[in-house]
């Protein structure tokens, strides 16, 4: 009896430890940064064709982490593509559902993406019809009072920025948007695509909620550091998101912390900034303009 229940421990055991190693999005003790700069190499090697390695990587991944799919990275994307251009297609159908129904599509840019869709249309049993479906079935989680509320602000944003700058309406527009912003991440945290989904405004040109808070005053935005910092961590909030909104306090004095926008703005610490970005998960400095060649080689 004493052996029965000894082996019964035992495999409790084991159990909870083989569940404890999974991390999702918002765990308590997540650390998502090991996670991202994974998911950036992923990006790297099949954006240069080495689908085999790519694969290998992000399969290994998704059995540890519950997939971010960042902006700009989309990286179940990557993987789905990876799966096809490798032939490990076990369970393909599925993992296609499981990204639409979740992410909104399981589409990425690449320079071989003619080739690679083109396969896959011809290996998944998954319609068009059933994919519009499932893309719909992805929209219709999000709130859309939430959604509407941030078009509606960026509309208000823009317009009092564009043709030309409307100094004393910025003013009035950034103080009503302060307090907006304190009401929406009081109930929603910050709402980034993985809590409002992808945005379009009435032109179908893309909505971020970045841009609204990229424009409030530098104390606005650094009150709201530490729980953005704890949101990258958790896997709420990608290093790019992260590092957009410190590098625009820092552009305020003007220079750049993690360089993440492009022009002739100087880094805080030019030496050092590969290592400064490794911090918070983010690739090499120059990365997301290499990428962006790789995949538009001809503007």
């Amino acid at each position: 009896m004493k052996k029965s229940l000894f082996l019964i421990s035992i495999v409790t055991l084991t159990i909870l430890s083989c569940k404890s190693s999974y991390t999702n999005i918002g765990d308590k003790n997540a650390n998502y940064i090991p996670y991202y700069l994974k998911a950036y190499e992923a990006d790297s090697l099949c954006l240069i064709g080495n689908y085999q390695r790519s694969y290998e990587i992000l399969d290994s991944l998704f059995k540890k982490y519950e997939p971010t799919n960042m902006d700009n990275v989309n990286e179940y994307s990557t993987y789905i593509a990876c799966c096809v251009m490798t032939g490990n297609i076990e369970n393909l159908d599925e993992k296609i559902r499981n990204g639409i129904l979740k992410y909104g599509s399981i589409i990425r840019n690449h320079p071989d993406g003619d080739t690679i869709y083109t396969r896959l249309s011809k290996i998944t049993k998954v319609s068009r019809e059933e994919m519009k479906l499932l893309s719909q079935k992805n929209g219709e989680q999000y709130n859309t009072e939430l959604r509407n509320r941030i078009i509606r602000m960026e509309d208000e944003d823009q317009n009092v920025r564009i043709p030309v700058l409307n100094h004393a309406k910025i003013d009035e527009i950034q103080k009503k948007h302060e307090k907006e912003i304190d009401e929406i991440i009081s109930e929603f945290g910050y709402p980034n695509h993985n809590v409002t989904g992808y945005l379009l405004n009435e032109n179908y040109e893309p909505v971020s909620f970045d841009v609204i808070f990229y424009h409030q005053t530098t104390e606005t935005k650094k009150k709201y550091l530490p729980l953005l910092y704890d949101n990258l961590v958790k896997g709420k909030l990608s290093p790019n998101e992260y590092g957009g909104i410190v590098d625009k306090i820092y552009l305020d004095e003007g220079s750049l912390y993690y360089g993440t926008f492009t022009g002739k703005v100087p880094l805080v610490n030019e030496k050092k900034i590969d290592s400064i970005r490794k911090t918070i998960g983010l690739p090499g400095y120059g990365y997301e303009e290499w990428a962006f060649k790789r995949i538009f080689p001809n503007p």
